[in-house]
């Protein structure tokens, strides 16, 4: 499931250059999307129309989708990114269903991943006056090591 995640977020990311299909205006809700998608060589541009109201047969998906497990070995998910995931799952959630992606589910992975790097954060800061503590002792030890 996280490896779902993260494909959907690679492929949901914000890209930053030109859409060159007609179709598509730059206020289009899927804009952005497909520019990324572009950029980043997922999909090719074969036309001049995109035809975003034409569905995706299970092979389109599959073959897409291998496309973006490639890619995301060597990718991350910034913040944003994972917004934007986030209301594409919203938007899509009957289309997702329907090939078996559980958005409930994928909601609650989500808020309880936000509470567990939360959690880890607060912890890395623990650790972090630790050191500098230990840090501090081993300075003050060395110090009163060239007095004895």
């Amino acid at each position: 499931m996280k490896k779902l995640v993260f494909l959907f977020f690679i492929v949901f990311s914000v890209g930053f250059s030109e859409v060159p299909f007609k179709d598509i205006t730059d206020e289009h809700w899927a804009y952005k999307s497909v520019e990324n998608l572009l950029n980043k060589g997922i999909l090719k541009q074969d036309s001049e129309i995109f035809q975003g109201k034409n569905e995706v047969t299970r092979y389109e998906f599959a073959y897409y989708l291998s496309k973006v497990i490639n890619k995301s070995d060597s990718e991350k998910a910034s913040r944003d990114d994972l917004e934007i995931l986030e209301n594409l799952v919203y938007e899509f959630s009957k289309e997702l269903n329907k090939m078996g992606f559980d958005s409930d589910l994928y909601l609650s992975m989500v808020k309880s991943h936000d509470e567990k790097i939360k959690e880890l954060n607060s912890k890395l800061e623990e650790n972090r006056k630790l050191i500098d503590e230990l840090q501090r002792k081993i300075r003050e030890l060395e110090k009163n090591k060239k007095t004895f």
